[in-house]
């Protein structure tokens, strides 16, 4: 059985995880003692569930972080395209695509073709698999890219 703490070390507790940055821990330090309480782990599973919590947390943190960064205009997914209305691109090519190893080898990919056949579509999907992934990516619609260059021309930061 855990022993209760007082207001004081609750206090001190607070006060440490907060220094340590610990926010997932303190969110869930009642509910994780409760468990505790009613399963009676041992020590280091109790630890081990507090730590896998804050590695969640920060992992979900570091991927909302990488995905507004991005500057998406809005989330497109892989799982959402419809291959069926658009029969001239592959599947399996894109399906190859979104195993990123073109990142890894430091390849660039253009997606070519007409407007409306999902250009836009396919590069935020693949953008999205590499933040999933860990990559911080930035997507930019060709006209804002050119006027961000011309820009950094202009004031000689290119």
């Amino acid at each position: 059985m855990i022993p209760t703490i007082g207001t004081a070390d609750r206090e001190a507790l607070e006060a440490g995880l907060k220094r340590l940055k610990l926010r997932r821990i303190r969110e869930v330090i009642d509910e994780a003692a409760e468990l505790a309480t009613q399963e009676e782990p041992g020590y280091l599973d109790f630890v081990a569930y507090l730590v896998e919590q804050e590695i969640a947390a920060r992992e979900q943190t570091q991927f909302q972080k990488r995905l507004k960064a991005a500057r998406f205009r809005e989330i497109k997914r892989l799982e959402d395209f419809d291959f069926a209305f658009q029969t001239s691109i592959s599947r399996q090519t894109i399906a190859e695509l979104a195993n990123l190893g073109f990142i890894e080898a430091k390849e660039n990919i253009a997606l070519c073709g007409p407007s409306g056949v999902g250009k836009s579509h396919l590069a935020i999907a693949l953008g999205y698999e590499a933040v999933k992934a860990g990559y911080r990516v930035g997507y930019y619609p060709f006209d804002e890219l050119l006027a961000d260059l011309y820009a950094s021309l202009a004031d000689g930061s290119i």
